[in-house]
């Protein structure tokens, strides 16, 4: 499990820096610039144990829903219905609580999906 976390872990930083800084960031920074921290602000930290807490929970998570279908197959669509349950549900309630308009949060669901 160790290996499936660290892997996790590696593949889901690499692609969140792709999505949100080079792809995203500057549609991010020329509409939400109210709602994001200053670069001083900013915690990797927190980031960091984010997406470790995060690909923990995955790998653990994973063999107790595993199908029997290929490895490929069941971890696109585990990976999928957890995009779909933890993102969309707190796109809503961070547009809810937070300066964050809904389709900011959407648009970062969209990423977790895939």
């Amino acid at each position: 499990m160790t290996m499936a976390w660290l892997g996790a872990f590696v593949v889901m930083f690499i692609l969140s820096y792709v999505w949100h800084v080079p792809l995203m960031g500057e549609y991010y920074a020329e509409n939400y610039a109210e709602v994001n921290l200053p670069e001083e602000e900013f915690s990797m930290l927190y980031l960091i144990t984010g997406y470790l807490i995060m690909s923990f929970m995955m790998s653990y998570m994973y063999p107790l829903g595993f199908g029997g279908g290929s490895a490929i197959k069941e971890g696109l669509r585990f990976g999928a219905m957890l995009g779909i349950f933890m993102s969309f549900s707190k796109a809503f309630i961070f547009a809810a609580v937070y300066k964050m308009p809904l389709d900011a949060n959407l648009y970062d669901a969209v990423y977790h999906v895939i």
